[in-house]
């Protein structure tokens, strides 16, 4: 995994795209689960903007915003797995991908073969 100074300008320069002021409020491991998380502060009008840019760049992460009603500011938070439960994610991601296009395939298949007895039926009366 990059370094957290990586991962801070990282993060840090996907979340300015949204918002410029944008900063990093902290970054912290947990332990049991060796996951990374990292907060963003930004304006809660610009929150939502941010997040859809985080999750695109970062798909196998955890991402949330939280407001904070009283000051009007809001922080995205970014939970990133460790490498392990990132393999695990991406597979699974990547199983879902093909499950769909097999489940695809097989509803061309039963349409086209729906067309042909359609077809030979209505020449047979």
């Amino acid at each position: 995994m990059a370094s957290t100074r990586e991962l801070c300008d990282t993060v840090l320069e996907h979340a300015s795209a949204s918002d410029p002021g944008a900063r990093i409020a902290s970054v912290s491991t947990q332990d049991v689960t060796n996951a990374t998380l990292v907060r963003v502060s930004c304006a809660a009008e610009t929150g939502a903007s941010m997040i859809a840019a985080l999750r695109r760049r970062f798909p196998l992460a955890s991402v949330a915003l939280v407001e904070n009603v009283s000051t009007g500011d809001a922080d995205a938070q970014l939970l990133l797995p460790d490498e392990s439960e990132c393999r695990t994610r991406a597979a699974s991601l990547a199983q879902r991908g093909i499950r769909v296009e097999w489940i695809r395939r097989a509803v061309y298949a039963m349409s086209a073969l729906f067309f042909v007895v359609l077809i030979a039926s209505s020449a047979l009366q």
